[in-house]
């Protein structure tokens, strides 16, 4: 039986919607999320209102504070209350448990953009799995889920680029394979208008031989 319980926040307030599945209680929600537990993956979405992530409870990123965050039923009805994309969440270098193509194809069927960007970096889900040298989730984005494989990030920087700069190659090869543009011109502070063969061989973080070969 369907219920109209779709969102609640941290002080527990419920605000209705028409046509949804019942939301676990404020408490069961927040338990969950601060213990990354799987067992609510698909039950509901966390959404984070300071940087404006949509993700599932088990999300390994670093857990935000409580008075930003909010738990839906579904992405859709997130987005629609919060007037905010839901973003693929790749997680952060160091986290505890890495993403992988299971959570990424999870988080799409909830109706996550594949294309959206961060607001403060532009990176796309694409960005943090190739930076991550995420192979098996760059596979999937581009195979599968079709992302744009040379959307552009705030400084101009495509996956690619960002995969070279963090000596990714095996992120590299997957979008090279499917045909990345190599030509798009990306930068940091210290070196802009770089490609990304140039700033494999200038980042420290480079792997030996991935100039040569994305050149």
């Amino acid at each position: 039986m369907k219920n109209s319980k779709v969102c609640i926040d941290a002080e527990a307030r419920v605000e209705q919607v028409d046509g949804c599945t019942t939301l676990p209680s404020a408490a069961v929600c927040k338990n969950a999320r601060l213990s990354r537990d799987p067992r609510f993956d698909g039950r509901f979405v966390v959404a984070v209102l300071s940087t404006g992530i949509f993700c599932r409870p088990s999300c390994p990123a670093r857990i935000p504070a409580e008075r930003n965050v909010r738990y839906f039923v579904t992405a859709a009805a997130a987005a629609e209350e919060l007037n905010l994309k839901f973003r693929l969440c790749c997680g952060e270098p160091g986290s505890d448990e890495p993403p992988n193509v299971g959570k990424a194809q999870a988080l799409i069927s909830m109706g996550a953009d594949k294309d959206s960007k961060c607001p403060t970096s532009g990176w796309t889900a694409l960005h943090h799995a190739s930076g991550l040298g995420l192979k098996k989730v760059v596979e999937f984005l581009v195979d599968e889920a079709k992302v744009d494989i040379d959307a552009l990030d705030n400084e101009g920087c495509t996956a690619c680029w960002v995969a070279c700069f963090n000596g990714k190659r095996d992120s590299a090869v997957e979008l090279l394979r499917v045909g990345a543009d190599i030509s798009i011109l990306g930068q940091t502070k210290a070196n802009p208008n770089t490609s990304p063969a140039a700033i494999a061989r200038i980042s420290n973080m480079g792997s030996p031989g991935l100039a040569d070969l994305v050149d």
